[in-house]
């Protein structure tokens, strides 16, 4: 909304740039090798602008636009903006918002702690965003007080945020303006994860999974916290060096994939003894992978992050017989990590895809860490309405699985040997630091 008009779809209307930049925290796609990704790229972002040419806006402003984000069907509302005094209108518009379950999250100001505290920040029903440095330390432009209920990265001298600016560029922004999209986008991830949710519930959970900085619990420079997107969502922590199962892996030596992008995938995987050469010194990266050779990697796979597979199993599919791979296919289907067809077939021989792929390293994770992988925004354009869909997301929001640099995640195109080392190295990282 400019000046309480509505904004037509695809109009230039961010006269500062700043807008852009916000949006772009929460909002910029991910997994298309370009720029940075948004906190939630497949969240609908409503844009509206309160301010005039010249940055200037009334509380009435303000209070109209809460009320347009509102009417509109917004559940999260981010207000990267704020002002020295509070005033009635606004008040009334954050309890309408409030009364329609919404949550809003304002930038707390970059007046420094011995300021008065900004509105609508200020306000109780409020979630006010400080902002921290890449060294979790408060950033001395971020104002303080018993308001502040959560902070978020917002940069420092020489080191800023990376986001969009106008006319598809990137640079680094500097402000609680850019920490609180990041508190904003997080909420609306989890209101997707938990569609039933509440704000106050929302509100709760940010709190709970924040970081706790400085004074033990809630403090008037850090609030609860530093958000914890991971937390919050339930996702497994990236692994660290030291434990790190591919630290340490010596070269395999094969000549076929010296150099190669997934080389030291493969180097661990051969290591930690879940996959081999061909032969004559080669590994055959670009060799199609077939669902047996799968069923082998995956048996292996489980007993090495600490997962155990039953020994005595039924025959659980009539194609197999007498296959390499028969055991742990056997083993796999009793413990439900892989499925054949509707005619009892496993097709041992057939290529996996990559939409399979997902849905393997999914119930692999399930079956080892004792709990599925918290479901994922909507990661990719060209797998909608895919049977495997739900554990592609899974999968990519955990960094299991990424796309290509289009931004596709290619569903039907086959794995290959190369590409698998890298899916199943992620997957015993992410296991292991769980």
């Amino acid at each position: 909304m400019i000046r309480r008009q509505v904004i037509p779809a695809n109009t230039d209307s961010d006269l500062g740039g700043h807008g852009t930049s916000v949006a772009g925290i929460v909002g910029a796609r991910g997994n298309d090798g370009l720029g940075m990704a948004g906190t939630d790229w497949g969240a609908a972002l409503v844009p509206i602008r309160v301010f005039d040419e010249l940055g200037c806006a009334s509380s009435a402003d303000v209070a109209a636009g809460i009320r347009a984000a509102t009417d509109l069907g917004a559940s999260v509302l981010n207000l990267s903006l704020g002002g020295p005094t509070g005033s009635r209108v606004l008040d009334d518009a954050v309890a309408y918002a409030t009364a329609a379950d919404v949550l809003i999250v304002a930038a707390a100001g970059n007046a420094g702690p011995d300021t008065p505290p900004m509105h609508p920040a200020a306000h109780p029903d409020v979630i006010a965003v400080g902002a921290t440095t890449f060294s979790d330390t408060i950033a001395p432009y971020s104002n303080q007080g018993d308001h502040i209920e959560l902070t978020a990265p917002g940069g420092s001298s020489g080191e800023g945020i990376l986001t969009l600016v106008e006319r598809d560029a990137y640079s680094e922004r500097i402000g609680t303006s850019f920490s609180a999209p990041f508190v904003a986008g997080a909420a609306a991830l989890y209101r997707a994860q938990h569609p039933t949710a509440t704000r106050s519930q929302v509100r709760a959970a940010l709190a709970d999974s924040a970081v706790d900085l400085g004074a033990a619990g809630r403090d008037p420079v850090f609030g609860h916290g530093r958000l914890d997107m991971a937390a919050l969502l339930g996702v497994p922590p990236s692994p660290t060096a030291a434990d790190d199962p591919c630290a340490g892996a010596p070269p395999a030596g094969f000549s076929d994939v010296t150099g190669g992008v997934h080389e030291d995938a493969i180097d661990c995987l051969v290591h930690l003894d879940i996959t081999k050469g061909i032969g004559d010194g080669r590994y055959g990266p670009s060799l199609s992978v077939s669902r047996g050779q799968m069923a082998g990697f995956l048996a292996r796979l489980v007993r090495v992050s600490g997962g155990s597979l039953p020994t005595s199993n039924p025959d659980a599919f009539s194609d197999d017989e007498g296959t390499t791979h028969e055991a742990a296919i056997d083993a796999l289907a009793a413990v439900g990590i892989v499925s054949g067809t509707v005619d009892g077939r496993y097709e041992p021989s057939k290529p996996v895809n990559r939409a399979q792929m997902a849905s393997f390293l999914a119930r692999t994770y399930a079956h080892v860490a004792g709990q599925p992988l918290p479901d994922g925004p909507d990661a990719f354009p060209d797998d909608d309405g895919n049977t495997h869909e739900d554990n592609i997301d899974r999968v990519a929001a955990a960094g299991i699985a990424t796309g290509g640099t289009d931004g596709d995640y290619d569903p039907e195109l086959d794995v290959r040997r190369d590409q698998m080392a890298s899916f199943l190295v992620r997957l015993v990282q992410v296991l292991h630091a769980t």
